[in-house]
This record gives C-alpha cells, sequence and structure tokens, in this order.
C-alpha cells in the first residue's frame, strides 16, 4: 500500500510540473498588445474614429543567443 501511495503522489508531482512547463510558453506579442489590440479583439479594428493608423513592430530578445526568437 505504501508503494502505491509514493508512485501515485510521484504521478502527481511530474503531472503539476509537466502543466507548469507547458504553461511556460506565452504568445510572442503579448508584451506589444498595447499597440496592437486587434490580436486579442478583433473588434476593435476601426474602433478610433477616423483615423488611420499604421503600426510597424519589431522586436528581438536575448540578442547574442543563437536561435533567438524575433516577433
Amino acid at each position: 500500500m505504501k508503494n502505491i501511495t509514493q508512485l501515485a503522489l510521484g504521478i502527481l508531482f511530474l503531472l503539476i510540473c509537466s502543466v507548469e512547463i507547458a504553461h511556460a510558453q506565452i504568445e510572442p506579442q503579448y508584451n506589444l498588445y498595447r499597440l496592437n489590440p486587434q490580436v486579442y479583439n478583433p473588434m476593435t479594428a476601426g474602433s478610433r474614429g477616423d483615423t488611420s493608423e499604421v503600426f510597424v513592430m519589431y522586436r528581438q530578445q536575448w540578442l547574442g543567443i543563437q536561435g533567438a526568437p524575433q516577433t
């Protein structure tokens, strides 16, 4: 009975750790959401009145690391 309890606790611990690892993946434009609200709410397109806006965004994080992501 003790072995089954230890096995169940071990499996539960591994599941909790794997969920946290999967949760670590974020959307690449999350830090720029104020500049591009259409990513999260498409209804905001055209909601700023009669003005036209063009956004050009470039971001490079983790400079010097080979294979670093770019948005």
